[in-house]
């Protein structure tokens, strides 16, 4: 997954994903899967088996966040995370968000207090 923040290419949209098929560098064909490899594992095509590949383009996305995902991308867009957001993680973003947001004083003492808190938890 890939996060821009920059106008990237010409579209309207806020995620594009990116599919590929093999094909022969020689004869140009398309690798295709035989019918039992189909049905072992319940696959269209070769390529269905390697990742997918996501763009986000964060400044496209305009709106309410009505799923989980939109509600990572209104985050990543805004630097805001909304009470009713529930999408996994949700909660660790924002205290790290919080934790950023602190001044340099204050994050030092944050750090130092977290440092001994860990090094406390370990010896128990």
């Amino acid at each position: 997954m890939n996060i821009v923040y920059f106008n990237l290419g010409k579209g309207d949209d806020y995620i594009y994903r990116l599919t590929s098929d093999f094909i022969g560098m020689n004869t140009g064909d398309t690798l295709e899967l035989t019918k039992a490899q189909e049905k072992k594992f319940n696959i269209e095509k070769v390529a269905d088996i390697f990742p997918e590949y996501y763009l986000l383009k964060v400044r496209n996305f305009k709106g309410a966040a009505q799923t989980t995902l939109q509600e990572w991308i209104y985050f990543l867009r805004n630097s805001e995370i909304k009470e009713e957001f529930g999408a996994k993680g949700m909660v660790q973003a924002k205290e790290a968000l919080r934790v950023n947001n602190l001044s340099d004083k204050d994050r030092k003492a944050y750090d130092r207090y977290s440092d001994k808190m860990r090094l406390f938890n370990y010896q128990n």
